[in-house]
């Protein structure tokens, strides 16, 4: 596995949050627009890789006392960095925003993958959503909790 580093600060246009995007998830509905939206009112974690490269991104809101997860993107599959970008975004709640006591997130019904990922993680599903995606694929609304229930 390639060296990384996580980084909350990275400053990338929304233009390269898409390309890096389409290339690392050809089929993702996001749009240039959408990644502009999200980092006005968003937060943005990326990994980069020893040469300085993307190699990962990691979309979140904050509300209150739970984060909406929006987007989670790797050029790398399967070879960790999902799960270290998911554990540095734990981090960055409990630290910045400890009042976070929920995390939610919705996901493809047919993304095996991310699916894996997020419940070796502790998620867990709350509901399907029928048709939430523009291709009409249905989403599984998932749930961490943060603090003891």
């Amino acid at each position: 596995m390639k060296s990384l580093y996580l980084s909350a600060d990275k400053k990338i246009s929304s233009q390269s949050l898409f390309e890096f995007d389409q290339e690392a998830y050809p089929q993702s509905h996001w749009r240039v627009n959408d990644f502009e939206s999200e980092l006005s009112y968003g937060h943005l974690l990326c990994a980069i890789d020893e040469a300085q490269n993307l190699g990962g991104i990691l979309l979140f809101r904050v509300m209150e006392d739970s984060s909406d997860l929006m987007h989670l993107s790797v050029l790398a599959k399967r070879q960790g960095w999902g799960q270290k970008l998911m554990k540095f975004y734990f981090e960055q709640l409990k630290s910045h925003y400890p009042r976070v006591e929920r995390v939610m997130l919705e996901v493809k019904v047919n993304n095996l993958a991310a699916m894996s990922l997020y419940t070796s993680m502790g998620f867990c599903k709350l509901q399907e959503r029928q048709g939430y995606y523009p291709d009409g694929k249905s989403a599984f609304v998932l749930e961490k909790w943060l603090t003891k229930r």
